[in-house]
């Protein structure tokens, strides 16, 4: 969900909108270099010797180490952080100058995961909510193979091989005499079906008549689970949330307060909470954020 002006500033403007309605003091610029508990009080040192002291702390720190590292003194359960919400780099030089080339509906495939969606080729490899997915899915396992892994896309997922077959034969009786690359088919673009071709073996002047059972599979298999070789995930650290953090089981489930640290409230990416798209991160995060205000702000009366 993308607010009206599709700018991310308008999620910014409401936020300081509410700061100010409700005298909400707002620091910036503050580092934070340690916090505990002190007496009855949560007591947080900044770097300019500051010691800023509350009876509740709420952390959304996001994938902050130094943070996770203080709460492992603690002998809190974390998982190990990972990054998740990313694209693939892939070592193809003909697919990078397809980049722009979008498809509405394929399917991203690596050994025990899939997903399906949208998906775009980059000037880098794939991208697009179908690799986003995907990378969230398998985000621990990713991690593990260093990124570098085996990746099949079906860049026609609502086709069967069957379908695409009949499609073929049906153009080898209504046009023999027609070049395969000339005429681009399932909608794909020029360019893309060009790339299709090529990597099926199809000469530059084959035509339909041409082209029997051998170059009908090598097309359908390409088109169904074409073979890539990824070597990295997004460059310039793109990624769009992190996996891991604190488990959940330390944390009350109605009031995201800390087990082991009463009065320590944690939300957002501190927590191992991680979803298929970052819109859904963001709104674990504000969910999050909504219980433990409504729990601080109670008084004991309530």
């Amino acid at each position: 969900m993308f607010p009206k002006s599709n700018s991310s500033q308008t999620i910014i403007d409401l936020f300081q909108t509410e700061i100010k309605r409700l005298g909400i003091e707002l620091r910036t610029g503050v580092r934070m270099i340690d916090f505990d508990r002190e007496h009855e009080l949560w007591a947080v040192k900044c770097q300019s010797s500051e010691i800023i002291k509350s009876k509740n702390l709420m952390l959304a720190t996001g994938s902050s180490r130094p943070v996770w590292d203080k709460l492992k003194t603690w002998e809190l359960n974390l998982k190990a952080p990972v990054p998740s919400l990313f694209t693939f780099k892939v070592k193809d030089e003909v697919l990078h100058s397809l980049a722009g080339t979008s498809f509405l509906d394929a399917r991203a495939s690596i050994e025990g995961f899939q997903s399906s969606g949208p998906s775009l080729i980059t000037h880098w490899g794939l991208s697009g909510p179908a690799i986003l997915k995907l990378s969230a899915f398998a985000a621990i396992e990713l991690e593990k193979c260093n990124y570098q892994f085996h990746l099949k896309m079906d860049w026609l997922n609502k086709l069967t091989s069957e379908d695409i077959n009949q499609s073929f034969r049906k153009n080898q009786t209504e046009s023999p005499k027609k070049r395969v690359l000339a005429f681009p088919m399932f909608g794909f673009t020029k360019r893309f079906w060009e790339y299709i071709c090529q990597r099926s073996d199809i000469s530059e002047f084959q035509n339909w008549s041409e082209t029997g059972k051998k170059h009908f599979k090598k097309l359908s298999d390409n088109l169904k689970k074409m073979p890539f070789d990824v070597v990295g995930k997004s460059t310039f650290k793109e990624e769009f949330v992190t996996a891991g953090g604190v488990e959940l089981t330390e944390v009350n489930p109605k009031t995201f307060e800390c087990i082991k640290k009463p009065g320590l409230f944690m939300a957002g990416e501190v927590l191992n909470i991680d979803a298929i798209t970052g819109g859904f991160n963001f709104q674990a995060a504000w969910t999050g954020a909504w219980h433990i205000a409504q729990t601080v702000s109670k008084t004991p009366d309530d």
